[in-house]
């Protein structure tokens, strides 16, 4: 018997009023195994059959290894691919060991509903953990490739990943708009391929990464620069783009390995500053 919650789902459904949003779940506790998730899955579908508003914020926890073989992912998405409609989402927020159940649980929702997506990593025990110098080392297998190719994931505007390393490349998050997250390794070769689409896709925000090797880095500076350094220790460099006042800032924060990619205003960029073509 697990001691702890095994599996928990939060549920706010937005109001008439926007800024205010009605819980129908908070949470379940479920210590039984297949037996109390089944009664689990069967409560949820018998509440989700009447909901035909927005739901503000679909939130799925699921931290223990032992219950990946009752595949609850998969049957909880077979069970709701039954409605007759798909669900309306804005918010869909997993915590769990891995990213693979999106596969299972992106497709019951409205691709034109979902705007942001988030990841935070839920292991064995419950708990993240740290390295001496207080960087997350948890690490996540390849799988955002698996749904990355979903529409949901495709038509989704801010992505956020926390509390692990993704062992994949940044390429399969470039459909954002905003995305943070956490790479185990990042390739010069795609973070330049990433600018392009930064240059020449308006809808493009702010990309946000982590890093924890970055083996081609010398060559990535010497190409993408020359960079301009700050007091505060940062390195940025801007680009043009097709409208007149705005501009792509890359910002270097080697002390944090970190980079940043995003679109800012041309009064944004400080007096003296080179703007490459």
């Amino acid at each position: 018997m697990i001691s702890a919650t095994c599996f928990a789902l939060h549920l706010d459904e937005k109001t008439e009023t926007p800024e205010q949003t009605r819980t129908i779940i908070r949470s379940g506790h479920y210590k039984r195994g297949v037996e109390d998730m089944e009664r689990f899955l069967h409560e949820l579908c018998e509440i989700l059959q009447y909901v035909k508003t927005e739901i503000d914020v679909f939130q799925v926890e699921y931290g223990y290894d032992w219950f990946k073989n009752n595949k609850m992912f998969e049957r909880l998405g077979i069970k709701l691919r039954k409605r007759k409609q798909q669900l309306k989402v804005a918010t869909v927020t997993l915590r769990h060991a891995d990213m693979l159940p999106f596969k299972f649980i992106l497709p019951i929702m409205k691709p034109e509903s979902l705007r942001k997506i988030k990841f935070k990593y839920f292991g064995g025990n419950g708990r993240i953990r740290f390295r001496a110098n207080g960087r997350v080392q948890n690490y996540v297998s390849p799988q955002a490739s698996a749904v990355s190719g979903l529409e949901q994931w495709r038509k989704a505007d801010k992505l956020e990943i926390d509390d692990a390393y993704i062992l994949e490349s940044i390429l399969l998050f470039r459909s954002f708009a905003t995305a943070c997250c956490c790479l185990y390794s990042v390739s010069a070769g795609d973070l330049i391929q990433l600018k392009e689409s930064f240059i020449g896709d308006s809808t493009k925000n702010k990309f946000t990464i982590y890093y924890k090797v970055f083996p081609e880095e010398e060559y990535f500076v010497s190409t993408v620069g020359p960079w301009m350094v700050s007091k505060l220790n940062t390195m940025d460099v801007y680009y043009r783009t097709e409208i007149r006042d705005v501009v792509v800032m890359i910002r270097r924060l080697p002390r944090y390995g970190s980079l940043i990619f995003a679109r800012i205003n041309r009064s944004d960029v400080p007096l003296g500053s080179i703007v490459k073509y």
